[in-house]
This record gives C-alpha cells, structure tokens and sequence, in this order.
C-alpha cells in the first residue's frame, strides 16, 4: 500500500557534500514534469507495505527510446541530480544515497551486482519538528560518465524501521492511474519506477520517481497531450500533457484516448535564446558530430539525417524553468495505423552568445 500523506514541496536546498559548481542546462525525468509538482503518494519501494529495509530507488531510462543525455560531444556526463524526499520527522537526522545502475544484458532489468556510480550515505537537511517535504540538488566534484543509451538512477535509503508514522525518508512518486495527480500513460505501458532491496530481484512500480538528471547540456522530452486529463498539476501549465511515461507510451488508439505529441525543450544555459525541434522516424547507430563554417555546434547528432526535418525556432523562457512547450501535433491528429512505430525528437539551443548545442534524442513509442 503507498502512502497518501504528500507533504507540499517546501524549499530547494544543496546537498551539504556538494562542492564544485557546474554550468548545469537541462532537466531530464521519468517524471511528468519539470518541476516535482505532481506526485500522487510517497513511497519506498519493494513490497506492500513499502519496504522498511536498505532500498534503491530506480528509474528507468527506456531502452531505445533515450539517447545522448549529457553528450558534449565527447562522452555523456551528469553534473547534477535533483530529488524530491520526504523526512518524517525532520528533527532526526537521515541520510540517503545517490546510486546509478547499468542494465543487466539478461533480465534487463537493473545490475544487481554492478554500478555505474554511487556516493556515501549523504546527511540530509534538518531543522523542522514534523515531516518535511525537500526539493534538493547534488553536485558532483566531477561530472559522472555515463552510458549513452538505456541505464538507471535514483537513491538507495537507509532502514526506516518507523516509517510512515514517526520517522524515516521515502520519496515522492507520480503514478500512473492511482490518485487525481500523475503520470498518464496508455493502458499496460511498462513500468519505468524500478526498486531494489539487495536480497529480492529488482521490482518495478507504475510510477516514476521524484528524481531526475541535470547535464550540463540541454534536454529534449516528448509529452502526451491528453486534452481530458489533468493528471499533470495546473501549476505547471500543461495540465493536459505528461513528460513522463506518458510521453514514452501515449495513447494514439482512438479507443480510450487519441493523444497529441508536445515537445519540451530544456536549457538553463541558454535564458531566452531560441530552440529548433529535429524531428526523425529513426536514429543513427553511431551518433555525429555536426558543424557549420565558422559554427562549433556542442554535442552530438543521434537522428537519422536521412529521415529528420526541422521544425520551427521557438523562444526559450527567459526564467526559470528554462524551458520551450511546443504543441507539435494535436490530439486526435495521429492515425491509429501507425501504431506500435517509433518517433524521435533531438533539440538545437541558441544562447544569446550565438552559441549552438545539441539536446539528447529522445523516442515516442506511439
């Protein structure tokens, strides 16, 4: 059972171990929005009741359907990861883990025996009598290197053998059908939420977790624009769309739903510079770099040139949240013949420099 006590997010602080600033740009989740504002419930993962032992909180980056987060156009590398976690007693000191996983080549589910990275246990914030609610930011003294293509991320707790009533952390999570806020995927989507004990195999959940990466690079994510959904929190702006599951798996089958495609693109490097969307049917197997005379374009291309257009300059908000929503094809436009095909979005940012950067490709299984 998860628990449905969500405490309102109340203050974004730095991680106490974070040490060298870096120049982070984008912001990319299984969550369905940028800014932690829709969870449905807080939880710890495996079991039900949520385990109370040691466990990793994982998401999933889909396979084939995410490529180059944090390409500069020599490896792909995170700078940051933020968090939403809940304390329920904030007087007491907790503390949680950072961990990221590579796939397992058999199950393909997370690698029960290695990591890609993982820190010590970190102490988190304290200070207030009762249960808190913290948005916080880890930096790494060094930027991670990770793969380019399908891997996990998210944090591992310590033991909370008093939690939810007195004490303990869990985080938050948006689900996929359960309460009036969430992710809002088609019906069987697979499982992105993904939960590891270090004793049972690793179990997925239909949600995501509060967690998502920031590269020092800008970021692309697809949306599902359900116009009878309002599972993504109104605070955000699109309450119709999700940029989590839901726009890895919409809904084009004109049975239940007849989503349309909406394209966020994310760069706090580039405060009210423009964006363009590439648009393909495929992606290379080696991704390129590409460049004009006189032009350094930063990153990498992962769509197949042979099959990509480019669609429109779009501004980029000049505050935070850095970011471009651009409807893309309304609902009720995409044909339910085509589904089953692949889709995918890579972004192009301009600075007010001039300075021109690729985003990751991402892919919408339609």
């Amino acid at each position: 059972m998860k628990n449905p006590v969500i405490l309102p997010l109340v203050t974004v602080l730095a991680m106490a171990s974070a040490l060298a600033a870096q120049n982070d740009r984008g912001f990319i989740s299984v969550y369905p929005d940028s800014r932690f504002a829709s969870a449905t419930y807080i939880d710890r993962g495996i079991g039900n009741p949520p385990s109370v032992a040691p466990v990793e909180c994982l998401n999933e980056m889909p396979q084939g359907l995410v490529f180059g987060v944090g390409d500069n156009g020599t490896a792909c590398q995170i700078g940051q990861i933020t968090f939403v976690i809940q304390d329920q007693q904030n007087t007491t000191q907790d503390t949680a883990a950072i961990i990221m996983r590579p796939r397992d080549a058999q199950t393909l589910a997370p690698s029960r025996t290695q990591t890609i990275f993982q820190t010590a246990q970190l102490g988190l914030p304290t200070g207030v009598n009762g249960a808190r609610a913290m948005g916080l930011v880890t930096t790494f003294t060094t930027p991670i290197t990770v793969p380019c293509n399908s891997y996990f991320y998210g944090l591992a707790l310590p033991s909370a053998p008093n939690w939810p009533t007195t004490d303990g952390v869990a985080l938050q999570a948006a689900a996929y059908t359960l309460g009036t806020t969430g992710d809002n995927p088609r019906a069987n989507a697979p499982e992105l939420g993904w939960s590891y004990d270090g004793t049972q195999a690793p179990a997925t959940d239909p949600h995501g977790w509060s967690v998502a990466l920031l590269p020092a690079m800008p970021t692309v994510a697809a949306g599902a624009n359900d116009p009878n959904s309002t599972r993504t929190a109104a605070t955000t702006g699109h309450s119709n769309t999700t940029f989590g599951a839901g726009g890895f798996y919409p809904d084009i089958s004109g049975t239940n739903r007849s989503d349309g495609i909406d394209v966020r693109i994310y760069d706090a490097g580039a405060p009210g510079g423009l964006c363009g969307i590439l648009f393909s049917f495929g992606v290379q197997t080696i991704p390129t770099s590409i460049s004009l005379p006189g032009v350094t374009i930063r990153g990498r291309l992962y769509l197949d040139p042979a099959q990509m257009t480019v669609w429109g300059a779009r501004p980029i908000a000049a505050t935070a949240p850095e970011e471009s929503i651009t409807p893309f094809l309304p609902p009720s436009s995409i044909p339910s013949s085509v589904t089953g095909n692949n889709v995918y979005f890579q972004a192009l940012t301009i600075d007010g420099n001039g300075a021109i950067a690729l985003s990751n490709a991402v892919g919408m299984n339609l």
